[in-house]
């Protein structure tokens, strides 16, 4: 619901067993700047969604953001928010709210599955982890 996914890769263990993580490529940075607002600490079962990226990707992410900025001018009204200070218009603040409601709705459809017994043979919780990458 972010945004185009080029990849998304959950990682193996050596058992062969899917791990908590995994990696997700986004084509725009736009996407992957929207999934770190929504995705990062939402709610999901039990646990809590980890989004972040490398310093790689965030320097690229902060390269876009500025260069963004640049080409809009004061043309259009900005507002800042508290989490990293990212100005967002009005335009990304509306659509980000339509596409929180989509995975809300996702959210309550899959809840079944999403609050059943873990099948982890450990019973510590854990985090899942998604980082964004951009090349």
């Amino acid at each position: 619901k972010c945004g185009l996914v080029l990849s998304w890769k959950r990682v193996q263990g050596a058992s062969g067993k899917l791990q908590a993580f995994g990696f997700c490529e986004y084509k725009e940075p736009e996407s992957t700047l929207r999934a770190l607002r929504l995705l990062h600490d939402l709610q999901i079962g039990e646990k809590k969604l980890l989004v972040k990226v490398d310093a790689k990707t965030k320097a690229q992410l902060d390269e876009w953001k500025a260069k963004k900025k640049a080409s809009n001018g004061n043309a259009r009204p900005e507002t800042v928010t508290n989490d990293d200070e990212e100005a967002l218009d009005e335009e990304t603040k509306r659509r980000d709210q339509m596409i929180k409601g989509a995975i809300e709705v996702l959210i309550r459809e899959y809840s079944s599955e999403l609050n059943a017994p873990s099948q982890e043979s450990d019973s510590h919780p854990r985090k899942k982890k998604k980082e964004k990458k951009e090349d």
